[in-house]
């Protein structure tokens, strides 16, 4: 992965639905050579797909949390199951360590999660952090 390449992968992470023609200017190549480079990206699986970034309080849910799960015995399966039914967990993660799983979290209020974590007190350990805020930036970046 070249410089240029670095750019346009940069360029794409601020913003998905950059114009070739601006994409270009950010990686100092002309339009035709960053389109021929964007393709080749893509093919190689470098980039995989382009989303939309919602603001979710917008949409109504106002708390976000971080949960690690320690499952109980022999209880994956339905920790796994449970993961993939909820429409309210954005990610989930299987991690080494004592806590089997992390999952974020985006929920209408505070009273959602608590029955959250009631019903996955069924099958499992959880221990849970509300969002504060994102200190990270709206910017994500790779290193070339």
């Amino acid at each position: 992965m070249d410089k240029k390449n670095t750019r346009i992968v940069n360029a794409l992470l601020k913003n998905a639905r950059i114009s070739i023609s601006d994409l270009a200017k950010e990686a100092c190549l002309s339009a035709p050579a960053t389109a021929e480079r964007l393709r080749k990206l893509e093919e190689q699986g470098v980039i995989t797909g382009y989303k939309a970034i919602v603001d979710l309080r917008t949409m109504g849910h106002a708390v976000s949390a971080v949960i690690r799960v320690k499952p109980f015995a022999g209880k994956e399966p339905k920790v796994i199951k449970y993961i993939q039914a909820s429409e309210s967990i954005l990610k989930a993660y299987n991690v080494t360590g004592e806590y089997a799983f992390v999952l974020e979290v985006s929920l209408a209020s505070t009273t959602v999660l608590d029955t959250m974590l009631e019903e996955m007190s069924q099958f499992c350990i959880t221990d849970t952090s509300v969002i504060l805020s994102d200190v990270t930036g709206d910017d994500f970046r790779i290193s070339s």
